[in-house]
């Protein structure tokens, strides 16, 4: 009898297909993109999962001037990766933002296509679910387009969506949910009317993985990982951050919270009763 085939994903389900387990977010600031993950991953075989790492590598800098992450199949992100690697050393840094997504989504969904027409046979046997698991990713891509350092997002089916200034930050994986409501906190309070600078958008996005390593009941987990993306077209640069530029950002970050537990205090002050004011 012919062994089962390993699902090489962060998560594979025998009823249903699940988000990764993964968080990667994404923010696109006035001089530059930034992206981080963290490093948990799984493997299974179908529905079972059989172990989990916390050493995978979520990011991947493509030509020395593009980032892609995905949360999802494995397998997809790697050739998602050529793909984009292929757009790379032609002409997408030289297109409109608009018609570099579009590009970039005409290649990602062949591979889709390829696996759903696959997958189709195998459902009334396993299960949709089974058959189609390794399906399911979402990717983040930063790349320099002829409007600046552009930050796109792919959906399962590859439909593409740009980040905006009025949207600056996205978030993919299982941990989507509690990294969204995060970074729209963050944003309010510290860049509420104008795009954050590089600096501060690696403060977010690794206070956001952060946050989601310590309450996210998933899997999230590992060392935060952080590229980042600057210039313009064929000028722009992308590179991984080294552990202790990242490891400074914890500090900040711990140094923040410090900040906000003091509040606490003020807030006391001034809750407590003050002396009644003697009748005369």
């Amino acid at each position: 009898m012919p062994s089962t085939p390993i699902c090489r994903s962060t998560a594979c389900s025998p009823n249903r297909a699940r988000p990764a387990v993964t968080l990667i977010v994404g923010i696109k600031c006035r001089d530059g993109i930034v992206l981080a993950a963290d490093s948990a991953a799984t493997l299974g075989n179908v529905g079972e999962r059989t172990i989990r790492q916390n050493s995978a590598t979520k990011l991947t800098i493509v030509g020395g001037s593009a980032i892609i992450g995905t949360a999802g199949s494995v397998g997809l992100g790697q050739r998602f990766a050529h793909d984009l690697e292929t757009h790379v050393n032609g002409n997408l840094r030289s297109q409109h933002p608009t018609v570099a997504m579009t590009s970039l989504s005409d290649s990602f969904h062949k591979h889709i296509g390829k696996e759903v027409e696959r997958a189709r046979p195998f459902m009334s046997i396993i299960g949709n679910g089974a058959a189609t698991g390794g399906l399911m990713s979402q990717s983040l891509v930063a790349i320099g387009t002829s409007g600046g350092p552009s930050l796109f997002q792919f959906d399962h089916q590859a439909s593409p969506e740009a980040a905006t200034d009025q949207l600056p930050f996205v978030a993919i994986g299982s941990g989507q949910s509690i990294a969204d409501p995060f970074l729209a906190f963050i944003r309010r309070i510290f860049w509420a009317n104008d795009a954050p600078s590089l600096s501060e958008g690696i403060f977010a996005a690794v206070w956001t993985i952060e946050h989601a390593i310590q309450t996210h009941p998933g899997g999230v987990d590992g060392q935060v990982q952080v590229a980042i993306h600057e210039g313009v077209g064929k000028g722009s640069s992308a590179k991984m951050l080294a552990n202790s530029d990242v490891e400074e950002t914890h500090q900040a970050i711990a140094a923040a919270e410090t900040t906000l537990r003091g509040f606490r205090n003020l807030i006391s002050e001034r809750n407590e009763p003050t002396d009644p004011i003697p009748m005369p």
